[in-house]
């Protein structure tokens, strides 16, 4: 069996891709530093002093399952991000040489996430492909603005 792939850094670069993407859509966000339990990026409208905790879960493979696990369930949105960084293992897929893409990027509303995982699994996994309507999901800050009381932005 292969050694499974370090990707601690890339998971980093994930949370900071994902707070710098909320704040050019106009929400103004931090990355929790202290290891926060069950979200890593806080939201915030400074106006009426609403939060939103985001979760960001990510995947390194371009061709991975689109699945993720989640044991925590204490935020109130999962930005999920396949960085789609390479395949597996080196393996060349479809004449592919690197399988280098765009990141793929999904904003979840919690109950959702609650809805759709596993929970009957150790992994708690949520796999994406059970998502009805997943493009609504891609890239729809308006989730997370609306939910903070700021639909045109903060």
């Amino acid at each position: 069996m292969a050694k499974r792939q370090d990707t601690k850094c890339e998971s980093e670069g994930a949370e900071f891709y994902i707070l710098g993407l909320l704040m050019i859509n106009g929400v103004w966000s931090y990355k929790t530093y202290t290891n926060m339990a069950g979200y890593d990026i806080m939201c915030v409208n400074p106006i009426n002093q609403k939060n939103a905790r985001v979760q960001v879960k990510s995947r390194w493979a371009t061709d991975s399952n689109k699945s993720f696990p989640i044991k925590n369930l204490d935020c109130d949105f999962v930005v999920y991000i396949n960085l789609n960084r390479g395949y597996w293992y080196n393996k060349n897929k479809r004449g592919d040489i690197s399988g280098i893409k765009v990141p793929d990027i999904f904003v979840f509303p919690i109950n959702l996430i609650k809805e759709i995982r596993d929970d009957n699994s150790d992994w708690k996994k949520v796999n994406t492909k059970k998502i009805e309507d997943l493009e609504y999901y891609r890239e729809n800050w308006s989730i997370i603005k609306d939910f903070l009381g700021a639909p045109g932005g903060i």
